[in-house]
C-alpha cells in the first residue's frame, strides 16, 4: 500500500459529479480533493455544494497543483484529455496517475495504456425503460449494471 493518501479528482460536474462524489465519500481513506468543470464558476459552485476540495477549470490546473492518485472522468472523451494533459507534464498513467471513465468508446481500447472504463449499456437501458413505461408505475430509481472494462489505466494500490 502506498504511503500517500488516496486523492481522487472528478473531471466533470453536474449530475455526473454529484452522484459520484457522494459514492466516493463513503469509501474509507479516500479524499475527493478536486473537481474540474467547464468553467471555474460551475466548478466552484459544485465544490461548495458537495463539500469537495478545490475547484479547477482545467485538467492542467489539477495536474499542476494537486497530488492526485486518480481521476474519474465523466466520459471517455474527457479521459482522452486527461491522457494528453498527463503526457504533456510527464505524468505516467497508471504509474503516477490512475484514470477511469464511462462510455467504453471505440478508441478507449486503443489508447496506451488502454483506458479502464465502464460500459454504458444503452440497449439494456432502453429495454428497461420500455418495460417500466409499459408496466405502469415506475420506481423512483432503477439501476442497470454497467460492465467494467478493466484495461491498463488503473494501478493497484493494495500492494
Amino acid at each position: 500500500m502506498s504511503d500517500r493518501p488516496t486523492r481522487i479528482a472528478l473531471a466533470g460536474g453536474g449530475a455526473f459529479g454529484a452522484k459520484h462524489v457522494n459514492a466516493l465519500k463513503r469509501i474509507d481513506d479516500v479524499e475527493v480533493t478536486a473537481v474540474v468543470s467547464s468553467t471555474l464558476d460551475s466548478a466552484t459552485a459544485f465544490a461548495h455544494e458537495h463539500g469537495v476540495g478545490r475547484p479547477y477549470s482545467t485538467l492542467e490546473e489539477i495536474l499542476d497543483a494537486v497530488d492526485v492518485t486518480a481521476i474519474v472522468a465523466a466520459n471517455d472523451r474527457v479521459a482522452f484529455g486527461v491522457y494528453q494533459a498527463a503526457q504533456e507534464r510527464g505524468v505516467r498513467i497508471p504509474d503516477d496517475l490512475s484514470v477511469v471513465s464511462f462510455d467504453d468508446e471505440y478508441l478507449a481500447s486503443y489508447l496506451r495504456p488502454a483506458l479502464t472504463t465502464l460500459q454504458i449499456p444503452y440497449l439494456e437501458m432502453g429495454r428497461t425503460a420500455m418495460q417500466l413505461v409499459l408496466g405502469g408505475e415506475a420506481p423512483a430509481e432503477t439501476l442497470v449494471p454497467m460492465p467494467l472494462q478493466e484495461r491498463g489505466s488503473v494501478r493497484d494500490l493494495r500492494g
